[in-house]
């Protein structure tokens, strides 16, 4: 019995811990994307028009609330005048 309780708790632990990396990892996606949103001296809404995209849609990858798909990284690092790996570098 003690070995599935300790079982469950390590499973919950991985688990969490994988949350926790995969919201840092949308975070600082999010900052290096505003960051050249910023350099570009776009707004939210011209950044989203250019990809097509909803300006809410900018705003939630910004803030790390977003995964967004490979695709949509794609057009996302066209729209900022850079490249995928540009955006995903040091992640």
């Amino acid at each position: 019995m003690r070995r599935i309780v300790r079982c469950r708790i390590v499973c919950i632990e991985i688990l969490l811990h994988s949350i926790m990396h995969k919201e840092k990892l949308l975070k600082k996606f999010g900052e290096k994307v505003k960051l050249k949103r910023a350099e570009l001296k776009l707004s939210q809404e011209e950044l989203a028009f250019k990809c097509g995209f909803d300006r809410t849609y900018i705003s939630l990858v910004e803030r790390g609330l977003r995964n967004t798909s490979l695709s949509n990284l794609s057009i996302l690092a066209e729209g900022l005048n850079t490249t995928i790996s540009s955006l995903t570098k040091d992640l």
